[in-house]
């Protein structure tokens, strides 16, 4: 019997071969010449190599996709194990929880086949150092690489478009990231917690920055944003205490809500003529922020939500004449003075 689950195969023991070294089974078992997935290692020694075909079948994919059982389980496993994949151009998917929690996992040279690794694929592989990305993957699911804690260099291919949730989420080492080219979205909280993140360097075709993606990336001193990028849905740079300047460009339109609250160091952003809304709490606990000016605009700013400015340190804002916003408690300790530029 098979089992489809939200159009995902889901695979009875009964369709499972295990060759002694291998369990696998068929992507579709009504027709084998799709090739089949490894689903675990059941040899007594590994050699550190994910083969490109079993039993003369083709694999396509490797892992069960199901939590808690990674591909390489039950193995007293070195604390420096390598993995490499064998050339093979039909293998295009890690699938989910392939190698969580792999903490001997030291390095893994990728087949430049794959285009997609799933949700949570090497979560918690503790002693990844580095990761050279493969040439086609165009996707790096939820949490892919969530608390690879000795994680300190990444190398983005050029086709990657999309970061997941979660996808580097409490990666504790690692110092600079620099995007590719196609990279279009970065999902929520793909970076929070890297506390030692120091450079990130947006690509110009990046559009969407989503809620908490770079939260409490302490070492963070500096950020400019590409002419793509147009709003900062959410807390996206909350808690980042040592940033102190942020550089919009002239069609930047949203400072979303808490996006820059607690980044108590924060001492220059320039706020541009195109710029729409700034939500509630988008500035709360800026301490060392002193002054905002808001260039003249033919879209009128609208200060939206409540405590925009809360317990920063300015007490003076300079808004486009004929601005709406709304009146809140803090501007009692805040002067609004309208442009007549």
């Amino acid at each position: 019997m098979v089992i489809f689950v939200y159009g995902q195969q889901i695979i009875t023991m009964e369709h499972i071969t295990n060759n002694g070294e291998w369990s696998y089974a068929f992507i579709d078992p009504s027709n084998t010449t799709l090739g089949v997935y490894l689903i675990e290692f059941t040899g007594k020694k590994f050699n550190g190599t994910i083969p490109s075909n079993i039993d003369q079948f083709q694999i396509m994919a490797v892992g069960s996709g199901k939590e808690n059982t990674p591909l390489l389980s039950n193995l007293n496993l070195s604390n420096n194990l390598q993995i490499k994949f064998s050339y093979n151009p039909e293998l295009t998917e890690i699938r989910p929880y392939c190698f969580e929690g792999i903490s001997a996992l030291s390095n893994i040279s990728f087949s430049d086949s794959i285009t997609k690794i799933g949700d949570m694929a090497f979560k918690g592989c503790m002693n990844l150092e580095e990761l050279i990305l493969p040439l086609n993957l165009e996707l790096i699911d939820g949490g892919a690489f969530w608390g690879c804690s000795s994680l300190k260099k990444i190398q983005f291919n050029k086709k990657l478009t999309t970061l997941e949730s979660w996808a580097f989420m409490g990666c504790s080492e690692l110092e600079k990231v620099h995007f590719n080219a196609n990279l279009h979205l970065i999902g929520k909280w793909a970076f929070q917690d890297c506390t030692k993140l120091k450079e990130v360097q947006f690509n110009d075709k990046l559009k969407i920055v989503l809620g908490a993606s770079f939260k409490n990336c302490t070492s963070l001193r500096e950020i400019k944003l590409n002419s793509n990028l147009k709003h900062l849905w959410g807390p996206v740079f909350q808690g980042c205490k040592s940033l102190e300047k942020v550089i919009l460009h002239d069609n930047f339109k949203t400072i979303g809500r808490a996006a820059f609250k607690d980044c108590v160091k924060l001492k220059e952003i320039n706020l541009p003529s195109s710029l729409l809304t700034i939500e509630g709490q988008a500035f709360e606990n800026c301490q060392a922020l002193r002054k905002v000016e808001i260039k003249r605009t033919e879209s009128p700013l609208t200060l939206l939500g409540e405590e925009a400015f809360k317990d920063s340190g300015i007490s003076l804002i300079i808004i486009p004449k004929n601005t709406t916003y709304t009146k809140e408690d803090n501007w009692t300790d805040i002067k609004l003075l309208f442009s007549t530029k």
